[in-house]
């Protein structure tokens, strides 16, 4: 019996010394786990802050190239006005505002907004700031607007910086449908991949089970509207001026989603 006690002793030691190296090993592994974890979401942190702020400067850019317009278009009709001028333009535009985004998990924001507006050689300068936060973590850029004026003392539009892509050249039977000047359609089976910046300034409108799919960033100024099995995917930032109308079963608006092969 002492014997047998004594061999229950030595395994339960042995047991025990087994658990204390298993410990001692596995402590660095889960360290080193837990470290990749974390770098793996400060670089998507990252990569959401750098798609913000790039959107934040297309919607500045589009809503000063608005503002441009509408300036031009009574400058057009009262023979009187002067054109564009720096008073005008701080009236119209707003001096910080915050846009909302939504992807699959949660809502992101971010701050635009000009903070100097100037009279330069040849046109008007307008500098503005992008502020974007993600799960605490602050970017900022500051960049500038350019709205040149010809000989004639007619705006050409804002310039320096923002280009967008064009949605009918993207893969796909629907994407041509965005050379109408009116309302886009894409029905049936039809679909349309767009991959990198877009203004869209359309009204668009889905049915069957047509597919429309973004991979980059891309801002809807007038009505989206999807019935039947329609699908818009957008993997990366989308700004809606209006809310999606949506009616009918397996369709909607998919945040965080690859496009489909």
């Amino acid at each position: 019996m002492k014997a047998l006690r004594n061999e229950q002793g030595y395994t339960l030691v042995l047991v025990l010394a087994m658990i204390v190296v298993i410990t001692i090993l596995a402590l660095p592994l889960m360290s080193q786990t837990i470290s990749n974890a974390s770098q793996t979401k400060l670089t998507e942190n990252q990569i959401q802050l750098d798609k913000m702020v790039d959107m934040g400067s297309v919607y500045f850019m589009k809503d000063v190239e608005r503002v441009v317009k509408e300036l031009e278009a009574e400058a057009s009709a009262d023979r009187n006005h002067g054109g564009v001028t720096v008073q005008e333009l701080m009236n119209r535009l707003p001096s910080d505002y915050t846009v909302e985004m939504e992807n699959v998990q949660k809502i992101f924001q971010f701050q635009v907004g000009y903070t100097d507006i100037n009279k330069i050689e040849g046109g008007i300068s307008i500098d503005y700031r992008v502020v974007g936060e993600v799960d605490g973590v602050v970017e900022e850029n500051v960049d500038v607007v350019i709205i040149e004026i010809n000989n004639d003392g007619e705006q050409s539009g804002p310039g320096g910086g923002q280009e967008y892509d064009n949605p009918a050249e993207g893969r796909g039977n629907g994407c041509r449908q965005f050379n109408s000047s009116s309302a886009v359609g894409i029905y049936g089976n039809r679909e349309c991949i767009l991959q990198g910046n877009y203004y869209i300034d359309q009204a668009v409108n889905l049915r069957g089970s047509s597919v429309l799919c973004i991979n980059g960033t891309v801002h809807f100024t007038e009505e989206v509207s999807l019935r039947g099995r329609s699908r818009i995917y957008i993997n990366g930032q989308a700004v809606f001026d209006q809310e999606p109308d949506v009616q009918g079963n397996n369709t909607g608006v998919l945040y965080g989603v690859a496009c489909p092969r």
